[in-house]
């Protein structure tokens, strides 16, 4: 279920302890693939247990 959306992508909700944000179309031009990129960075540097990535 869809439960919000950004400018870079959807946000998720699949059960109560998992939120996804799948961001679409995040390497089609230089712009968004560094937004994209940008904001990796930042949440990895949260080093939070609820953060984590899974790329497809």
């Amino acid at each position: 279920m869809s439960i919000g959306h950004s400018a870079y992508g959807i946000v998720w909700y699949m059960n109560e302890m998992v939120a996804l944000k799948k961001i679409v179309y995040a390497f089609d031009n230089c712009v968004d693939a560094k937004r994209t990129l940008h904001e990796i960075k930042i949440l990895l540097h949260l080093h939070h247990e609820n953060v984590s990535f899974a790329f497809m």
